[in-house]
This record gives C-alpha cells, structure tokens and sequence, in this order.
C-alpha cells in the first residue's frame, strides 16, 4: 500500500495513457475474433436481387400493399430518383445573369475564329413588264407595237425614221457625251466610244436637262424637245421579269464581327460578294403549278442586253446600296423610265430624287479618278462573277478608299473639286462635303440591292424565283492555328441560305383577244334544232 500511494497516478496516465488505450483495443478485438462464428452465405446475388424484386411488387401492386385502404394513397410508393439527380444538377443561372459585361478587358484574349452564320437576300420580289430598249446598230427609234410583235426586235426597213409622241429623245452624242456611263467589256458601237470605266446611274430625270447624262442632242429639229438624230441607235422590244431583294448587310457584319474575333471595321473588309445563283419555277396547268423543277438562269443573257445596250439610265438609288456582282446595271430604255423595277421598297431611305443623280453622277466620276490616280487596285484572291463582268464595283472602291491612310485627303479632294466645278459651271447642286460622300459611298453599310432582269422569258407564263449568293470565305488559307477547325480555311466560297420565293410574275402576253359583237340569226331557232348555230361571234 506505501508503494501504491507513493505512484504519481497522473504522470503514469500522461506518460503511459496511450499503451493502455492500445492494450484495450487490442483485448476487445481478440474478445470478438475468438467469439465469432464465421459461416459462407447460403444464397446467391439472384436470390437477393428476387426478392427485392418481389417486396417491390408486393407493394406496388393494389393487393399487396399493407396499409389500410383510408392509407394507402397517402404511403404510395413514388420513384423519387428524378429528384434525387436534380440535387445533383447544377442551377441555371441564365436568369439571373447580366446581359451586358460590367467591364470589358482593356487585351482580350484573342480568340479562335469561328464560321460565321451566312444571311440570305430577304424580300425577294419579282414583277414582269416589257420595255423597248435603245441598242448600238443602225436603225432607230421602233413604233410601239414591237413589244407585241414576237420576235422582240424591229428589222431596220420597218422601224420609222424619226420619233413619235412619247418618244424619249436619244442620240449617239448624247449617248456617250457624259463619259461616264459607258461599260468597258460591254461596249458596241460608238455610243462607248472613249467612255472611261464606269457604270451608269437611273430615274426619271435621268434624260432631261442640259447637265443630265444626255446632254447633248437633247433637242433636234424633228420635234420641239423631243429628241434629235438616231444614227446609230436601233430599238429592241423586250419581256422581262424584274427580281430584287435585299441582303442585310449589317446583320452579317454583326454575325461576321462575332465569329471572327474583329471590330465591324474590319469585317467589313473581309466581306466579297463573288457570284449568285438565281433559280426560276415556271407554273404548269394542273391541280398543282408549281409541280416543275427549280431551274438555274442563265446570266449570259442579261449580259447578251448589256452589251448591246446604246446607253444606261441613271441608277435611282445610292451608290452604297448596290454592288456590281449582284446589282445590274440599266440599260437605256427609249421609251418611259424603269421606275419602281429598278428599286425595292426596302431602300427607300437610299433612293435618289431627279435633282440628286447630278451629284451623285459628279461623285462617280470623281471616286473613279481619284480611285485611278491612287493606284489601290489590287488583285483579288478569289476571282469575282456574276454581273461585275465590265462594271466598276463603286461601293468596293468606296471601301478601299474609306481603309487607305490618305482616306481624309482623298475625300477632301473629291469634295473641292466637285465644289469648283458646280461653282464654274454656275450652280450647287452638284456639291457635296466629305461627311456627304462616305455616307453616300457606304449607305452606312446597312443593305445592298439585288437586282436582276431576267430578258429569257416567254409570253403569258408565270415565273417565281428565288436566289442564293457566293460570298468569298473569311477564313480563307487562314493558319490552322487561328481557327477552331482547320477545316474552315479550306474552300474559297461560300454560300449562303436561299432567299424567300417571290410571289408570281406573269410575263405579257403577245396577242391579247377580246370579243367585239354577237349577230344572233332571227331564222334559226336553237330550240328546234340545237344542232346547228344560232349566232355569230367576233373576235
């Protein structure tokens, strides 16, 4: 006892607590090995997974549920494992979160391009006319009845020798005396004779007035201001279907800054227009018109009227607006104007009164000297059809000059000069101020005008149409490395989604029949013999 009370109990405890922890653990782990009695499992995982299998029946089923009936509803068993993965699931935020960045990294990461999504010409409308157009062969001015007559031309020994009331007023001098609507690759005859590079612009007005396009000849001796000598100029009678659209342009842009990586600036310099397709339905008699197959047009035709045309009116919308692939030129009508064919109601905001195609005339003769005297043409990658053959794209040199470093300058200089010249000549109306002449190269850069006149067309049938554009590829032998596939820098074109199908246009007939009287014979009675006839019809 004198030994047990002389023990520090509490330093034993400190020093040696954890080897009698140990000991006991170890006492109780030997208690239960050797009072354990170890056997196999009788069953097998089939005979469990059974009567899981059964339990789940007994209390799925009506009959073998436990509970009273009063109960039983409310202890239904319920497949909870729907809700149980939701528990799992993340939350969606999109509703909660900011539509607009709170801030915006001063050097973004610069990310890997991606294929832009590709807009389609919208509002594709389609209506048919007929008109009599001025071509460069001898001849000259065709009586009305050409445009019935069939065959769309007037030989020269029927065609009259001088014009007629209504007539408009054409001449070889006036043809090519503004020097700027001549076409080169499309010229024939001495209409386009020395005629610089140039499309030519339309609408009414287009001919009227000493400083129109038509200045001079305007009035002969033939009539009081109803046109002067043609020599050289011969009528054609024409059918044609008139098809415009509009491509949003803005819109790809947004779509094309998006995928690319780049401000609108540049998108908008990686945007080529480089061909179209425009497919046509003829309607057919049945229950069904539009039974018929979607056949290609060929452009070759309207080309075929470009180059025989004498002359071309004045285009009646702005330069920005239209692009030489898919915009066609007017040619020369000699009798009333293209009107509403030549636009869409779409660009109204871009059209231009008769007081406006002076300026906006003087400002394509100057963006094409100033293009020229700059030397920024350069030789494209991909190479461009459709109706650019022979036509000056105005709105693409528009987009060079406004991405050269001298932009400034050369807008300058094209704004004095056409200043100088409207002061010289006594009037203002053909001046404009830098700010006017971009907005009026780039019409903001919000659409661009689909025009075509198909001229392969028969009498009396009903065409709709629809179109789809080639648009050169953004990312075009672009390194593998700067795309999200490397399948995208391959191919040089691509297409975009077809248009909407315009509503029908029925093309004229060439002989229209009315009915003139019925003679009724007083000695026939068609109650007695209703065989034979009791009247006469004409035609």
């Amino acid at each position: 006892m004198k030994k047990l009370k002389s023990i520090d109990f509490k330093a034993l405890f400190i020093n040696h607590g954890e080897k009698f922890g140990l000991a006991a653990i170890m006492m109780i782990v030997l208690l239960a090995l050797g009072g354990t009695s170890w056997s196999r499992y009788a069953g097998t995982p089939e005979d469990l997974d059974k009567k899981a299998k059964d339990a789940r029946q007994r209390f799925t089923s009506s009959t073998g549920n436990p509970w009273p009936k009063e109960k039983a509803e409310s202890f239904k068993v319920v497949d909870f494992n729907d809700r149980a993965n939701q528990l799992f699931a993340g939350l969606g935020l999109s509703r909660y979160e900011f539509s607009t960045p709170l801030t915006h990294p001063l050097y973004r990461k610069r990310e890997l391009a991606r294929e832009p999504d590709y807009q389609p010409v919208e509002y594709l409308i389609a209506h048919a006319g007929h008109a009599i157009l001025g071509v460069s062969h001898a001849g000259s001015f065709v009586d009305p009845t050409v445009v019935d007559s069939g065959t769309g031309t007037v030989p020269e020994s029927s065609a009259p020798t001088g014009p007629g009331i209504g007539f408009k007023p054409s001449s070889p001098q006036g043809a090519a005396g503004s020097g700027v609507t001549g076409i080169p690759g499309l010229a024939a005859g001495p209409a386009h004779a020395g005629a610089p590079p140039m499309r030519g612009p339309s609408g009414g007005g287009a001919h009227a007035g000493a400083g129109g396009a038509h200045a001079g000849g305007m009035y002969g001796s033939s009539m009081p201001g109803m046109g002067g000598a043609t020599s050289g100029v011969a009528a054609r009678g024409v059918r044609y279907v008139a098809v415009r659209g509009v491509f949003p342009l803005q819109q790809q842009m947004v779509k094309y800054a998006n995928a690319l990586n780049v401000m609108s600036a540049e998108a908008s310099t990686m945007f080529e227009l480089l061909d179209f397709v425009l497919e046509r339905q003829a309607a057919v008699a049945g229950p069904n018109p539009w039974d018929s197959k979607w056949e290609t047009v060929n452009v070759e035709s309207a080309l075929e009227v470009l180059r025989e045309s004498s002359d071309f009116e004045l285009d009646p919308v702005q330069t920005g607006v239209t692009d030489s692939v898919i915009t066609m030129s007017l040619p020369y009508r000699l009798l009333e104007f293209w009107g509403d064919h030549a636009t869409h109601p779409n660009v109204r905001d871009f059209q231009l009164k008769p007081e406006e195609m002076e300026r906006e005339l003087k400002l394509q003769e100057k963006l094409v000297e100033e293009y020229e005297k700059a030397k920024l043409q350069s030789e494209p990658k991909v190479k461009r059809r459709g109706l650019s053959v022979g036509q000056n794209d105005l709105r693409q040199m528009g987009q060079e000059m406004m991405s050269s470093p001298s932009a400034a300058h050369m807008m300058t200089g094209m704004a004095a000069s056409m200043m100088t010249e409207s002061s010289g000549g006594g009037g203002g109306a053909a001046r404009m101020s830098p700010a006017e002449i971009k907005q009026r190269l780039t019409a903001n850069g919000r659409l661009l005008l689909f025009r075509y006149f198909d001229f392969d067309v028969q009498p009396g049938v009903a065409y709709r149409y629809r179109v789809k554009l080639k648009i050169r590829n953004p990312n075009f032998e672009r390194p593998a490395a700067e795309v999200v596939d490397p399948a995208l820098a391959l191919g040089a074109e691509r297409e975009t989604p077809w248009s909407n199908i315009s509503m029908p246009a029925v093309v004229p007939t060439s002989v229209n029949y009315f009915l003139k009287d019925v003679e009724r014979d007083p000695s026939r009675d068609d109650k007695v013999r209703a065989s034979r006839p009791v009247a006469s019809i004409s035609m």
